[in-house]
């Protein structure tokens, strides 16, 4: 898939997560994992404004969003066994 974003749309990370309201741990976080899109130019790390827009029209409250994004629906027991 091809993607094209002008650098006018790009935000740092740092930017990124003070617009979303999220700690800066968080979207590095989420980056390394695939659920944030990012781009690296010149060794920096840059997020497009849409994918910010993105995560602030599906913030409900961090990890329970965060554990339904993932496919864990939070049906598993004590040690992990799908109930």
């Amino acid at each position: 898939m091809r993607i094209e974003v002008a650098t006018s749309d790009l935000l740092t990370v740092a930017q990124a997560a003070e617009t979303a309201g999220m700690k800066l741990r968080t979207v590095y976080h989420r980056i390394h994992k695939g659920r944030i899109i990012a781009v690296r130019l010149g060794g920096t790390l840059f997020v497009p404004a849409s994918e910010v827009e993105r995560l602030k029209e599906n913030s409900t409250g961090g990890k329970k969003n965060e554990k339904t994004t993932n496919g864990d629906l939070g049906n598993t027991g004590a040690r992990g066994k799908q109930r």
